[in-house]
């Protein structure tokens, strides 16, 4: 029988692993920035972050009107592309 070497094998497992964590990160800094994105739309304030430790802490202040049930408003609705039309 042939012996074979593991070590391409490694090799290729280090790639992988490599390549999933890149992949993991890429995909999680698009959704934050989509994230972002749509608070923007809806008037969402979103918190700073500081580079220092002790910090003091960011209040986000809810500037939606007040709803009473007897209130006949309906929510405004964003237009939804579909395509490219």
């Amino acid at each position: 029988m042939k012996e074979t070497s593991t070590t391409y094998a490694r090799i290729v497992l280090i790639l992988l692993a490599i390549n999933m964590a890149f992949t993991g990160y890429a995909v999680y800094r698009l959704s934050e920035s989509q994230q972002a994105q749509i608070d923007s739309v809806n008037g969402v304030e979103i918190p700073q972050q500081h580079s220092r430790v002790n910090a003091p802490p960011v209040t986000v202040h809810d500037t939606s009107p007040e709803v009473d049930s007897t209130s006949t408003a309906t929510p405004a609705a964003l237009p939804i592309v579909l395509g490219d039309e």
